[in-house]
């Protein structure tokens, strides 16, 4: 018993260095992780929308430090995808048309390729 109480503040410091030195180890390390991409705005021509059918939610890999993802995977990843250059049709989007927003220290790997189509926009009017 008397192993166990001698010296109980500095066996309970050295425990929590050590804890907290494990923390920083292990939440450093890089590692990768795909998570589910929003998109939150797409410009189009005039005149031209995305077709209804081809609104598939994209998949984008990223690289950072696990403490970095994690905070990453709670705000989620969200891009913007211009389509303004575009023709009518289907497309390929690859890394250039979209914009993805990501924490600081969070590197873009990947981003599945996406396919969209581009159709005219069918106005409507009321009498």
């Amino acid at each position: 018993m008397n192993l166990i109480t001698t010296n109980l503040q500095l066996k309970l410091l050295s425990l929590l260095l050590a804890v907290v030195l494990w923390l920083f180890v292990n939440f450093e390390t890089v590692d990768r992780v795909e998570l589910p991409l929003t998109v939150t705005r797409v410009i189009t021509p005039p005149g031209l929308v995305v077709s209804e059918a081809q609104k598939i939610k994209p998949v984008v890999r990223i690289e950072a430090p696990r403490i970095l993802l994690l905070r990453q995977e709670i705000k989620g990843v969200r891009a913007a995808i211009d389509l303004s250059g575009s023709r009518e049709g289907e497309m390929l989007l690859s890394d250039k048309e979209t914009i993805v927003e990501l924490i600081q220290g969070v590197k873009l790997v990947l981003i599945l390729p996406l396919k969209l189509e581009l159709k005219r926009e069918e106005i409507f009017f009321r009498e």
